[in-house]
């Protein structure tokens, strides 16, 4: 999402004006998603098994290869609210596999408040 630019030049002073603003979405709400894999090696016994059972190096690319459906993935959803009071909303969930977390934040006239959710 790119701010719109508006300026102006006055001649007289010499001066350029710019303002950076954000117009109000539809429905005064935008969504955001970003979605990726997990990728991961194995904890420390079961490494070791598998170095004892196979009794050779381990390839990088054959620890990192596990199906995403057994670990899940990373994926942070933002939902951005634009009240009439001039105020924005942010509210942030991060999933980490089956882990949630989220993180609410309120900006109204210069201040910032908001709450954190840890489960």
């Amino acid at each position: 999402m790119q701010p719109d630019v508006v300026t102006e030049y006055y001649e007289r002073l010499d001066g350029l004006l710019v303002a950076l603003y954000f117009k109000n979405p539809p429905g005064r709400l935008l969504r955001k998603q970003w979605t990726h894999p997990i990728r991961t090696i194995p904890d420390y016994p079961d490494w070791r098994t598998f170095i004892k059972q196979e009794g050779s190096t381990v390839e990088q690319g054959r620890l990192l290869d596990i199906a995403n459906d057994k670990v899940g993935v990373l994926r942070s959803n933002t939902k951005f609210c634009f009240p009439s009071d001039n105020s924005v909303i942010r509210v942030d969930k991060h999933h980490v596999g089956q882990r949630r977390m989220g993180e609410s934040r309120i900006i109204k006239d210069n201040f910032c408040f908001g709450l954190n959710e840890k489960a």
